[in-house]
């Protein structure tokens, strides 16, 4: 076993092949990923990759109730701008090796999965989650945006609009409705997590590979407690073509009026970006171009005011009393030029210094 402080890297010896496994393993900061826990998984799964004998890779944690809570970002925001970039470049190349990955990629996950959790999880070939699961994409809340590939699966959402309220809300959403949002594939107890690997280990996958992959998870499977249907009226309100439109149109809808009183205590600036990034996203055709679009926001809206003051208020003075920030519409498409360092995925690409 290779352990690297905040990771667990090994290998599950089987049938025709070994799983190769990685469970992060910072549970004192809920298995939150920082720089060199993003360059140690790309690098372990490229070894992975590269090698015959390595029929699937496994991304799971040390813990039953957290898988991981997002990037760190109070590591973030005390860093300076080029190691800023290096963290979101090393990030979505990694989201996206994930997805495009010739070995296939199962993510097993449990409890909190936010932000960064979701980058490392939904965008596998097979995502399993236990029935405790918490998912939520909450940057609205800390001057940031959803991002991690976030422009691309919750626009995949089927009900139109519902990726639109989880985008700006943050709400966080149990595995029925992660099921019924297409972003988890199966259901599986957590405490069965280690008898699958070893069981995903001892399938051939001699022939049909996905058809073996998913006959080894299904015996481990459990159905849905509450078959979970998306609220279709939440889902109308977040429609409109502009986030005026919803803000009033949810602000005049008594049934909702807690959502009206939660997205106030958003950053407005946060809310505009997400709105327009969303929008943006929905005509973009791949994972791949939605990230690139992502990284170059995060890079331009990671200096504005309202990140460093969301993330001190929530995360350091936790007094949730974060001091906001005017942004105009201009400023907010600003955001969105380019700002001279492309993100590519060829395996030679490499950073600009």
């Amino acid at each position: 076993m290779n352990v690297n402080g905040d990771l667990l890297c090994y290998e599950k010896s089987g049938v025709a092949g070994n799983c190769g496994i990685i469970s992060l393993n910072r549970s004192n900061k809920l298995h939150a990923t920082n720089f060199s826990m993003l360059k140690n998984i790309t690098r372990k799964i490229m070894q992975w990759e590269s090698r015959r004998d390595i029929k699937a890779i496994i991304i799971t944690s040390e813990s039953s109730d957290c898988f991981c809570a997002g990037g760190d970002v109070i590591e973030i925001c005390s860093a300076n701008r080029q190691q800023v970039v290096n963290t979101f470049w090393h990030e979505y190349r990694l989201v996206n090796i994930i997805k495009t990955l010739n070995t296939p990629v199962i993510s097993l996950i449990a409890g909190i999965t936010m932000g960064c959790g979701l980058g490392l999880s939904v965008h596998a070939k097979y995502v399993v989650a236990s029935n405790n699961l918490r998912m939520a994409m909450p940057e609205t809340a800390i001057g940031f945006f959803p991002d991690v590939g976030a422009s691309y699966f919750l626009n995949k959402i089927p009900l139109d609009g519902y990726g639109m309220y989880l985008a700006l809300t943050g709400k966080d959403f149990d595995i029925n409705c992660a099921l019924a949002s297409k972003l988890v594939d199966f259901i599986v107890p957590w405490k069965d997590f280690g008898t699958l690997i070893a069981s995903i280990a001892a399938t051939n996958f001699a022939g049909d590979t996905d058809k073996a992959i998913k006959k080894a998870i299904a015996n481990f499977c459990i159905p849905p407690q509450n078959e979970s249907i998306l609220d279709h009226n939440i889902a109308i309100l977040f429609r409109h073509s502009s986030l005026q439109q919803i803000l009033i149109s949810v602000e005049e809808n008594d049934l909702y009026m807690d959502i009206f009183q939660e997205l106030m205590k958003k950053s407005p600036a946060s809310l505009a970006v997400t709105f327009e990034l969303m929008k943006r996203g929905a005509r973009l055709n791949s994972l791949a171009d939605c990230l690139k679009m992502e990284f170059n926001l995060a890079c331009n809206f990671s200096k504005f005011a309202d990140f460093k003051e969301g993330v001190s208020a929530k995360l350091i003075r936790k007094d949730n009393k974060a001091k906001w920030h005017n942004c105009s519409q201009n400023e907010v498409l600003g955001f969105f030029e380019n700002n001279g360092i492309e993100l590519k995925f060829g395996s030679n690409d490499r950073l600009p210094a």
